[in-house]
């Protein structure tokens, strides 16, 4: 396995890392999840702004330009001799210097689950909607991974988060969309939620094409009795 460590392609097992380092002692470090496909890298932009914007909230500094961080990308893509699949981007907190360090994986959706359909649980944890983390991907997503974890053990596919309010926030990987009598809902940028690229692309695009969009404060109920549901990430 090859990985992009400050623009440069390297084998997993040269990577290292300072013991001490905030991100491993603190897990301090932002990431995003981008899908490609060949030469194509999904909404690329999109997530290089909203890393950039957390990078300044977490006083960290992404020191490398867009289009360099495309080419490291293209890279690694071609190191790994893939033609579609998931790549990860990390900022890491090492001491005195941050590390971006840029990984790929193959992509866990398969058809028969778009088929199928997905099964989803309610969290008997809460999102806490006025954490200073809220709408930051942060490498601190123990509770995402625990709650996805614990989905899966149970025959499920994700597991939903309801806020300290008991209000629809998100997924553990995705946002969350219902409709009902052709108006689509989904839970506003304060119920405790990551604004996912994805979630964006849908408001824009429902907009475009005149689809009457309600962003709101909902609970379980309002989910219940819509007439769907689905849910989106950059995967």
């Amino acid at each position: 396995m090859y990985l992009s460590v400050q623009g440069k392609v390297i084998h997993s097992s040269e990577f290292r890392i300072d013991p001490l380092s905030e991100s491993l002692m603190y897990g301090s470090g932002i990431f995003e999840t981008i899908k490609f496909e060949r030469d194509e890298i999904c909404f690329l932009q999109d997530h290089l702004e909203r890393m950039r914007s957390a990078a300044q909230t977490l006083r960290m500094e992404l020191c490398f330009s867009d289009e360099q961080i495309e080419t490291f990308l293209h890279d690694l893509i071609a190191a790994e001799a893939l033609a579609g699949g998931v790549a990860k981007i990390n900022l890491l907190s090492n001491l005195k210097e941050n590390i971006l360090m840029i990984t790929t994986r193959q992509n866990p959706y398969t058809a028969e689950q778009y088929q199928n359909g997905f099964r989803l649980k309610i969290s008997e944890y809460r999102r806490n909607e006025r954490s200073s983390l809220v709408g930051i991907k942060s490498n601190n997503y123990l509770e995402n991974i625990l709650e996805y974890r614990k989905a899966k053990a149970e025959n499920f596919d994700e597991a939903l988060f309801l806020n300290s309010k008991e209000e629809i926030a998100e997924c553990c990987m995705s946002n969350i969309f219902f409709v009902r009598s052709g108006v689509l809902y989904t839970p506003s940028d304060n119920c405790g939620i990551l604004k996912g690229i994805m979630r964006s692309k849908v408001l824009t695009l429902s907009n475009e094409i005149g689809l009457a969009v309600r962003a709101g404060q909902y609970g379980i109920d309002d989910l219940m009795n819509s007439d769907e549901a689905f849910l989106t990430n950059s995967v």
